[in-house]
Protein backbone atom coordinates (compact mmCIF):
# COMPACT_ATOMS: atom_id res chain seq x y z
CA UNK A 1 0.00 0.00 0.00
CA UNK A 2 2.69 2.50 0.95
CA UNK A 3 4.61 1.80 -2.28
CA UNK A 4 1.49 2.42 -4.36
CA UNK A 5 0.59 5.64 -2.57
CA UNK A 6 4.21 6.82 -2.52
CA UNK A 7 4.64 6.18 -6.25
CA UNK A 8 1.33 7.71 -7.35
CA UNK A 9 0.89 10.11 -4.39
CA UNK A 10 -2.78 9.09 -4.28
CA UNK A 11 -4.95 6.13 -5.13
CA UNK A 12 -8.58 5.39 -5.89
CA UNK A 13 -10.25 2.81 -3.69
CA UNK A 14 -12.99 1.03 -5.60
CA UNK A 15 -12.89 -2.72 -6.04
CA UNK A 16 -10.35 -3.19 -3.26
CA UNK A 17 -12.22 -1.16 -0.65
CA UNK A 18 -13.27 -4.07 1.56
CA UNK A 19 -9.71 -5.42 1.54
CA UNK A 20 -8.08 -2.10 2.43
CA UNK A 21 -10.72 -0.27 4.47
CA UNK A 22 -9.51 -1.47 7.88
CA UNK A 23 -5.90 -0.53 7.15
CA UNK A 24 -6.81 2.81 5.62
CA UNK A 25 -8.90 3.58 8.70
CA UNK A 26 -5.89 2.83 10.92
CA UNK A 27 -3.61 5.01 8.77
CA UNK A 28 -6.16 7.83 8.77
CA UNK A 29 -6.55 7.66 12.56
CA UNK A 30 -2.75 7.86 12.84
CA UNK A 31 -2.88 10.93 10.56
CA UNK A 32 -0.62 9.25 8.00
CA UNK A 33 -3.14 9.40 5.15
CA UNK A 34 -6.15 11.52 4.36
CA UNK A 35 -8.68 11.47 1.55
CA UNK A 36 -10.97 13.65 -0.44
CA UNK A 37 -14.10 12.58 -2.20
CA UNK A 38 -14.21 12.93 -5.97
CA UNK A 39 -17.62 11.93 -7.22
CA UNK A 40 -18.21 8.35 -6.07
CA UNK A 41 -14.54 7.82 -5.25
CA UNK A 42 -12.36 8.45 -2.22
CA UNK A 43 -8.90 9.60 -3.27
CA UNK A 44 -6.35 8.78 -0.57
CA UNK A 45 -3.04 10.60 -0.24
CA UNK A 46 -0.19 10.74 2.24
CA UNK A 47 -0.26 13.55 4.77
CA UNK A 48 2.89 15.55 5.44
CA UNK A 49 3.46 13.38 8.50
CA UNK A 50 3.05 10.22 6.41
CA UNK A 51 5.56 11.51 3.86
CA UNK A 52 8.08 12.39 6.57
CA UNK A 53 7.78 8.97 8.20
CA UNK A 54 8.29 7.19 4.86
CA UNK A 55 11.33 9.36 4.19
CA UNK A 56 12.80 8.42 7.58
CA UNK A 57 12.14 4.72 6.91
CA UNK A 58 13.85 5.04 3.51
CA UNK A 59 16.90 6.70 5.13
CA UNK A 60 17.13 3.93 7.71
CA UNK A 61 16.89 1.25 5.00
CA UNK A 62 19.67 2.95 3.02
CA UNK A 63 21.95 3.03 6.04
CA UNK A 64 21.64 -0.72 6.70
Amino acid sequence: LHRLIRRQRQMCIRDRYSLLSYHLKQLKEAKLVDYKKQGKFLMYHLTELGKRILDIIAEIKESL
